[in-house]
């Protein structure tokens, strides 16, 4: 038997596009690494993007996003062997986020540029993470082939520590 994936409401549907099932059926789709960032250049340059670079699984995009970065955080010019696809962005605003520090440390970043991350990016798969996480190697091959297998639309994230 065939499950279909839930829906955003949690059911099960049935009836999806032609183009929703490329996602699980096109033989090397794109991969969209969004990264968001503030003020955080060397963490983004020596941590993150050198394990994207690295990644098996070679169609990938990086999307790095500020969030209200200055501008130094934003040159994607100075990212060397950077992949054909990079793509950055800004956005005007910080936030918003809780103003209780302990609560605010887990959230920065992460829900605004998430929420947004499909208006960014090209790939039928986002990956997110953040400007200092670094992922192994194989990260978007063996997530990609559980998603595609399971016919799974998240999974979520795994770095290395």
């Amino acid at each position: 038997m065939t499950k279909s994936p839930p829906t955003a409401a949690g059911s099960t549907s049935c009836a999806k596009s032609e183009e929703y099932d490329l996602a699980y059926t096109e033989a090397d789709p794109l991969v969209s690494f969004v990264l968001p960032t503030h003020k955080r250049y060397e963490a983004l340059r020596d941590v993150a993007l050198p394990s994207i670079l690295a990644q098996t699984h070679a169609n990938v995009e990086v999307v790095v996003v500020g969030d209200q970065a200055p501008a130094e955080d934003r040159g994607g010019d100075r990212f060397a062997g950077r992949p054909p696809r990079f793509a950055t962005t800004n956005r005007t605003i910080r936030g918003p986020y809780p103003e209780d520090p302990s609560v605010r440390w887990y959230m920065i970043g992460s829900p605004p540029v998430q929420r947004r991350s499909p208006r960014w990016s090209a790939g039928r798969w986002i990956a997110a993470m953040a400007d200092d996480d670094a992922v192994r190697p194989e990260f978007a091959e063996v997530l990609l082939a559980a998603a595609r297998e399971g016919r799974f639309e998240k999974l979520l994230r795994a770095t290395t520590g």
